[in-house]
């Protein structure tokens, strides 16, 4: 977790590891209380936006459709999404 890093510098940061499935995560720059998942994939950084509910369980927001995952912390959502095809572009490998 890198806390507060704009976008460009996470995205300097995952650029310099130039690896499919690197990651990191960072405070949302729009959204309080919210996280930014960004994941590398063939050079370019995909951001998905981790939403606390009500209960202060974390969500990835995806598209429409797509089933509604709720994990109790951060640990718990980056092992999930280190399996394959489960809904990312790539799945999570190298911890930036």
């Amino acid at each position: 977790y890198h806390g507060n890093i704009t976008r460009s510098r996470a995205e300097d940061l995952l650029s310099k590891v130039g690896k499919d499935g690197s990651f990191l995560v960072r405070a949302s720059e729009s959204i309080a209380s919210a996280y930014a998942l960004c994941v590398l994939y063939r050079n370019c950084v995909y951001t998905y936006r981790i939403l606390p509910d009500k209960e202060n369980k974390l969500i990835v927001q995806a598209s429409e459709g797509v089933p509604v995952k709720y994990f109790e912390n951060l640990e718990e959502l980056i092992e999930f999404y280190k399996k394959e095809n489960m809904g990312l572009v790539w799945h999570l490998k190298y911890p930036v």
